[in-house]
This record gives structure tokens, sequence and C-alpha cells, in this order.
């Protein structure tokens, strides 16, 4: 009995939960439906993150890791394209937190009513 392929197959979950790779298969809405794996990127906008609604679609400042993460599953869902990069190391902590911590404080200053425009 041949064996059914996956819904969809996790790949990466960015740490803030903004940012997640994975590829379908018989979930994606396509026409004419067929079990083609697709990379699919998904975007969970947030007033005051680098993922933020923007007029009736959505912005998004990606890292260097989830650029990579999502070239691998490209790769491996159809070699044809053999993406490659140059890995990059992230932020280290301490920056990372520097840079949340100025973006809290200007959000705050800023009130609500501009979060999300």
């Amino acid at each position: 009995m041949k064996q059914q392929p996956p819904k969809h197959a996790f790949h990466y979950l960015s740490p803030d939960g903004l940012v997640e790779v994975i590829t379908k298969t018989t979930t994606a809405k396509r026409f004419p439906a067929h079990d083609y794996p697709v990379v699919c990127l998904r975007f969970t906008p947030q007033a005051g993150t680098r993922v933020q609604k923007h007029g009736d679609g959505v912005e998004v400042v990606m890292t260097h890791q989830e650029v990579a993460r999502h070239l691998a599953a490209l790769n491996r869902a159809d070699a044809k394209g053999n993406y490659r990069w140059n890995n990059v190391a992230p932020k280290c902590p301490h920056r990372k937190a520097q840079w949340d911590k100025l973006n809290r404080e200007h959000y705050a200053k800023k009130g609500s009513q501009t979060l999300g425009k």
C-alpha cells in the first residue's frame, strides 16, 4: 500500500513565534490539486514587531537564519533550485536585548494608536 504524504512538514519556528517555515502537500490550496510539495512562509503579524500589517498585506523583516531555513526547505522540496547561502551568526544576545529595549521604549512613548499602521 502506498504511504500517504504528510499534510505538512514543520521546518522552523522563530524564537518570537512570528515566522514559520513549513512544507505543504495535500493541504496546499491550489488548483488543480496535487501532492507536489510547496514551501510556505507563515507570518503572524503583531503591532510593534518585525512582522506587521501593511495595508492589505504583511511587511516582514526576516533574519538571516529564517532566510537560510527557507532556502533549505526549498532545496528539500525540489533540489533543482540548488539554493546556496552563507551562514550568518545571529546578533549576540546582549545586542539583541538592547534593540528590544529600545523598541519597547519607542512604542511605549508613541502609544498604541500608532502600532500596526
